[in-house]
């Protein structure tokens, strides 16, 4: 029987002595990083399962009761890191402008019934610190709201981590289209800005986030899309890809149109853009009185046909030639 309950308590030192190898650590770090208005501060929360450090600089107004004193000719201080999901009862020790102790973390309870009337459900403990630590304001939460996204309290810090603020979110707004909290951190992983947005529904393209996206991926920029809408051209989403991924600039777009072209594909374009054929090309053609096709203008310009060769053909009295003609022509040195 003595055997037995030494073996029970030696099975119970040992689980104490585990816990005691694993048990929580909630610490804190400060630094002063040269402004009076603000410091870097640092957060460690460990406990077996989950691992979370943050480390920013912050406003001086975020802590209570912290004297600045302490900062500079340290001892021991005790205060508090507050936002509106809660705070952090900070306590430790200052030296050479630094410091680092322990904390307790207290939700602020009336903030997550406020979300829980804004429509959001009840966040978890964790959810609240990172909550907390990750700034997500009350206001922050109805801008999320307003935006009609219908987001979960998880998708709200998602969003937060993601970069998406308030600016951005109203940004949203203005481009008039129904997004869901997925579609908003795709455009934020890709570097979509509201001015992008702004550019491309003032252009005339409002279209969904894959297509969006794709246009970023492809390099089609914001000030592409407006040269294009200032010379009244206004490809498909699909050829505006065409175009970035084959070198087409407004520029040659605008000089196509110039001359007449303004009704070519896609295609026609790139094939144009590829045999290097110049745009001005087309328009000296066309103002002498030549209607030749994407083609024909290949054709001609593979074989060495320039402006000044149509000219001087014109100016022999040799008319009405078709394309193959004058480029039968050319390749046989005819002057």
């Amino acid at each position: 029987m003595q055997k037995s309950s030494l073996l029970v308590w030696g099975a119970v030192i040992l689980a104490v002595l585990v816990a005691i190898g694993q048990e929580a650590d909630q610490s804190w770090k400060m630094r002063a990083n040269g402004s009076s208005d603000s410091v870097q501060f640092t957060i460690h929360s460990f406990r077996p399962g989950r691992n979370f450090t943050w480390s920013t600089g912050v406003p001086m107004s975020r802590f209570h009761n912290l004297p600045m004193s302490v900062l500079d000719h340290g001892g021991r201080a005790q205060f508090e890191y507050v936002t509106s999901a809660g705070k952090l009862v900070c306590k430790g020790t200052f030296s050479f402008s630094s410091g680092a102790g322990s904390f307790v973390f207290v939700p602020n309870p009336d903030f997550v019934s406020e979300l829980r009337n804004l429509g959001y459900n009840t966040p978890d403990h964790d959810q609240i610190f990172e909550m907390l630590m990750s700034d997500v304001t009350l206001d922050y939460a109805r801008v999320v709201r307003d935006a009609g996204l219908h987001a979960t309290s998880g998708q709200l810090l998602e969003l937060r981590h993601h970069g998406v603020d308030i600016e951005f979110l109203r940004d949203l707004r203005e481009y008039g289209k129904d997004f869901s909290a997925s579609d908003i951190i795709e455009l934020r992983q890709h570097g979509i800005d509201g001015d992008y947005l702004r550019d491309l529904k003032r252009s005339g393209y409002d279209i969904p986030v894959s297509q969006i996206v794709e246009l970023r991926q492809h390099g089609v920029s914001a000030d592409f899309v407006r040269d294009l809408k200032s010379f009244g051209i206004h490809p498909r989403p699909e050829e505006l890809v065409q175009f970035r991924q084959h070198g087409v600039s407004a520029d040659f777009l605008s000089d196509l149109k110039a001359a007449g072209y303004d009704t070519l594909n896609a295609d026609q374009v790139v094939q144009l853009r590829q045999h290097g054929v110049p745009a001005d090309f087309a328009i000296q053609a066309r103002e002498l009185g030549y209607k030749f096709t994407p083609d024909e203008l290949v054709t001609l310009h593979q074989h060495g046909v320039s402006a000044e060769y149509l000219q001087t053909l014109k100016q022999s009295g040799i008319r009405q030639l078709s394309a193959d003609q004058i480029a039968r022509l050319r390749q046989h040195g005819v002057d």
